[in-house]
């Protein structure tokens, strides 16, 4: 979703952070002065000299569940770099630590601001009267502000950053003033850093919480469209399966079909590519007539199918479950090191398993972690030899969900870690992001660069979003709306 882009060049900030020297920058409608002492923020009308909103800003560093409030000394370096960026200033966070052992730290943004009027919070998701916490990734936008009638505020983080707990809430103390706040919970390795960017800017609230969200579109472009380089046709319509299963371009060319959801083309959840050693197998259920092929005369026929993309002038994509699903048997053979264990009602962890018709339609599948893992590897090495072979324009991402917390060995090398009362985890979401990332550095056959548009219907975050060149939606528009608003935001 798009906002015609508008400027206020009479909003000011004023920002005054920890330096050495003072310092004042101005970029545009704002100004940045930094100067010894505590940070201060005034949203102002230059036309007038009135003052709409003002308070201060600050980065707390906590440890654990009791909350110890942590300060740059001996144990933790808590290094900070405030510079402006286009309409925006950037807080960069360096937390260092100092000790021979792994910490588990909260880190929080907080903006104390008092506004000349009401105040309404949207919390990433949903707009509110009063103060609180959303305390959840899924469907939730990396930014939270507050506003009254004339003026706003805004916290959020850089759009690449990867985390796998995030709160946003509003404390409010009378309804015109209170603490937006922003807090990830990040894990710290034995003598290692973590860096975090914050992005904080002011906004006038002609249509609400949406001036704020359109002043991220435009200071992050880029990643609210396709990447450069791959094929434009995915930006367009589906097929609807009239090139992938029909072979017609004049249905295609009638329904404007400019890229083509590929589904399954593969034997075995979890090898995409058909590999001879791992063929021949028992699946759960009796094979379809195309999978019960001969290994060569399957791989043939796959080929000439997507070869009806160029006839039909459709971008192909060749459909992978989001690389978080692998056939039973594979995966306790080949990939223990990243089967997903979720506890059970009674606390015990079982790996989380589809015993019905689900990819294939023949397989018994369960959920894995696709980065840092064996079986990341694999399917990068399949994703390598199919972009390489067939005649597609990028990957189809179903199922690219988020919410499932990871805790196996890949856990410890991947980034964005969190923590909770069982330990600490990684969100599934950050692999599939991941993924998507290493997508964008394949070639296709004709020299671009791989696509990947992405079904996030289900429970998804805004990395996974954000990485997509363009995404499907699979239920109807009148059900879930207020998810479905959240995600046309991202």
């Amino acid at each position: 979703m798009r906002f015609h882009k508008q400027t206020f060049p009479w909003i000011a900030w004023l920002l005054a952070a920890t330096a050495p020297a003072q310092e004042t920058i101005r970029a545009g409608w704002l100004e940045l002065r930094m100067s010894n002492g505590q940070s201060q923020v005034i949203a102002r009308d230059l036309r007038r000299g009135s003052d709409y909103a003002s308070g201060a800003v600050e980065v707390m560093v906590t440890e654990g569940p009791q909350k110890v409030r942590l300060a740059d000394g001996d144990t933790l370096r808590i290094g900070r770099e405030v510079k402006v960026e286009g309409g925006h200033v950037r807080w960069r966070a360096k937390i260092e630590n100092l000790l021979p052992r792994t910490r588990l730290l909260e880190v929080k943004c907080v903006f104390t601001a008092r506004f000349d009027g009401p105040v309404r919070w949207w919390d990433g998701h949903s707009v509110r009267d009063s103060g609180g916490a959303r305390r959840s990734l899924t469907h939730t936008f990396p930014m939270t502000c507050a506003y009254a009638k004339r003026a706003g505020v805004a916290v959020g983080l850089r759009p690449d950053v990867l985390c796998s707990w995030l709160e946003q809430g509003w404390e409010a103390a009378t309804p015109q003033d209170g603490r937006l706040s922003q807090t990830l919970r990040i894990v710290v390795g034995s003598e290692k850093s973590e860096t975090i960017e914050f992005v904080l800017y002011a906004f006038e609230p002609r249509h609400g919480f949406l001036d704020a969200l359109q002043v991220y579109y435009d200071e992050f472009p880029a990643w609210f469209r396709a990447t450069k380089g791959v094929d434009p046709r995915v930006t367009g319509g589906g097929a609807t399966y009239w090139c992938w299963q029909r072979n017609s371009p004049e249905m295609c060319r009638r329904f404007f079909g400019d890229w083509e959801w590929c589904y399954a083309p593969f034997r075995r959840t979890g090898d995409w590519y058909g590999r001879e050693e791992l063929w021949d197998y028992k699946p759960a259920r009796p094979f379809g007539r195309d999978r019960g092929l001969p290994r060569e005369e399957f791989l043939a026929k796959r080929a000439e199918q997507f070869e009806r993309g160029r006839r039909c002038d459709v971008a192909m994509l060749f459909y992978l479950p989001a690389n978080i699903w692998c056939e039973i048997q594979l995966a306790n053979e080949r990939y223990r090191d990243a089967i997903v264990l979720r506890e059970d009602a009674s606390g015990t962890p079982k790996p989380m398993e589809s015993h019905k018709p689900w990819v294939t339609g023949h397989d018994d599948e369960l959920v894995v972690f696709p980065w840092a893992t064996s079986f990341a590897e694999a399917c990068m090495r399949d994703m390598r030899q199919l972009a390489a072979e067939l005649s597609l324009a990028g990957f189809a991402f179903d199922t690219a969900n988020s919410g499932i917390p990871y805790r196996g060995p890949g856990a410890l090398r991947c980034p964005g870690r969190a923590w909770d009362e069982r330990g600490v985890f990684v969100d599934i979401g950050v692999a599939v992001a991941l993924m998507e990332e290493f997508a964008h550095t394949l070639q296709t056959r004709d020299g671009r660069r791989c696509a990947v548009v992405s079904n996030p219907t289900g429970r998804t975050t805004w990395p996974v979003c954000f990485r997509s060149d363009a995404a499907m939606h699979e239920y109807a528009p009148y059900r879930q709306m207020e998810d479905q608003q959240s995600l046309r935001h991202m």
